[in-house]
Formats: C-alpha cells, sequence, structure tokens
C-alpha cells in the first residue's frame, strides 16, 4: 500500500479526529481499526523531506536498513548508504525526498540502472512509501516505453537511484 500527501486528507483528519468522541462508531469499527501503514506514517514524520530513500526488513517501515540521499548501484557491497546484508532484505521502503526534478526512486533487482533488461519499480516523493512490498512486483521495460510486471519485490531489491517521473513508464510504479 502507498499513501500520498494530500492536504484535504490531514484538515478532513483533523477535524474527523476532533469529532471522533461525539459521533456513534459502528459495531465493525469499534472493535477494529486499521494500523496499516501506521509504522510507516510515523516514520515518514520522523525524517520527512531529509532528501532520503530508506529500506526496512520488516512490513511497515521496521527494522531500517539503511537511507541515502544518492544513488547506491549495488547494496550487496560496502559502499553507499545499503551495504551487505541490505541486499535483497527489503520488505517496505519510505521516500522522503525533496522536491526537485529528480524526486522519484527507482529500485532495481539487478545491480545496474536500466530500464529494459532489469526489472524496477519507481516510488514518488508524494506517494511517501510502500509498508507491504509482497503487494508489489517489478516491472521490465518492453523497448517501447512499456512494460510488463514480472516478479514480486519483496526480499528482491538490489540497487536505487534517483529519477524523474518520466523515466518510469505508468506502470512501473508500486502501488
Amino acid at each position: 500500500m502507498r499513501r500520498t500527501r494530500p492536504v484535504l486528507a490531514v484538515v478532513g483528519l483533523a477535524f474527523a479526529t476532533a469529532l471522533g468522541p461525539l459521533l456513534p462508531a459502528s459495531s465493525a469499527a469499534a472493535g477494529e481499526r486499521d494500523t496499516q501503514g501506521a509504522g510507516c506514517d510515523s516514520e515518514y514524520w520522523k525524517y520527512a523531506n531529509d532528501g532520503n530513500v530508506r529500506a526496512y526488513s520488516g512490513n511497515d517501515c521496521s527494522g531500517l536498513l539503511g537511507s541515502s540521499p544518492g544513488n547506491d548501484s549495488n547494496w550487496g557491497n560496502s559502499a553507499g548508504g545499503f551495504r551487505g546484508s541490505d541486499n535483497n532484505a527489503a520488505s517496505s521502503v519510505l521516500n522522503t525526498g525533496v522536491q526537485d526534478a529528480y524526486d522519484t526512486v527507482a529500485f532495481y533487482d539487478a545491480y545496474n540502472y536500466d530500464f529494459t533488461s532489469s526489472g524496477y519499480g519507481c516510488l514518488k516523493r508524494n506517494e511517501l512509501y510502500a509498508d507491504k512490498l509482497t503487494d508489489n512486483n517489478f516491472s521490465r521495460g518492453d523497448g517501447n516505453g512499456g512494460g510488463l510486471w514480472y516478479a514480486d519485490m519483496d526480499d528482491s531489491i538490489s540497487s536505487h537511484q534517483w529519477v524523474g517521473d518520466g523515466a518510469c513508464w505508468s506502470g512501473g510504479f508500486i502501488n
């Protein structure tokens, strides 16, 4: 699941929170609360706009693997923000990048940045995070600006780079 930054949603949430005790709850809502993404929400607001991408070993942004303000072409080596055992270990990812021309992160299943031969999944800055990568697949370019989904992203990321939105085909975004 991904989250976006709608300003009106924050205002609506504050309004609903203020009115919550005054409104009757349904029987399903009274006993159950949706906590999906609560950890990623907390991590996002802790690091908002610090210019980094983060990856976590657990769902919902638990178990920080590493972070990086720049590109990292090999999560399995000893250089960059992700190192050694971080390779093929991410189960959730977070984008706290800054607003600029390269504020989308492309995650790859290989040690190169190639939208045609390696699989990738892109996360825009305004999408904030993917709290469960088992819900997402890598895309592979078809050479004509399109692509196909082909493999589960969970525990399969080996590199990343910051790109512009236009670098990712419309179906290549993590959802």
